[in-house]
């Protein structure tokens, strides 16, 4: 990603970031207690989506929340990119900064 593009997405990033890990968070499980997902998760993913079909419009996209909620996904030979919306979501739930949005 240029850096063009990367300054794009960053004041959005660390307003939601900033907001989140101030707030309390609306949290469930997918798969087991380990796995957790946030309202923050769905809103970052939905975000990214939407900005990179701007640029992007003819791309797919694989995301990761998406995905665990029922959307199916195959891969065939056109561009597609692959969305982790919030990499570090245990960490984000107890408000540590060791995550990547």
């Amino acid at each position: 990603m240029t850096d063009s593009w990367q300054a794009k997405f960053k004041p959005a990033k660390d307003a939601i970031i900033r907001k989140a890990l101030t707030e309390e968070k609306q949290v469930s499980t997918k798969t087991s207690a380990a796995d957790l997902v946030t309202e923050t998760d769905h809103f970052v993913e939905n975000l990214i989506i939407s900005v990179l079909k701007e640029k992007f419009p003819s791309h797919r996209f694989i995301a990761e929340e998406s995905t665990a909620a029922g959307s199916k996904c195959v891969l065939t030979d056109s561009p597609t990119w692959i969305i982790d919306p919030v990499d570090g979501t245990c960490n984000f739930v107890h408000s540590e900064h060791w995550i990547c949005c």
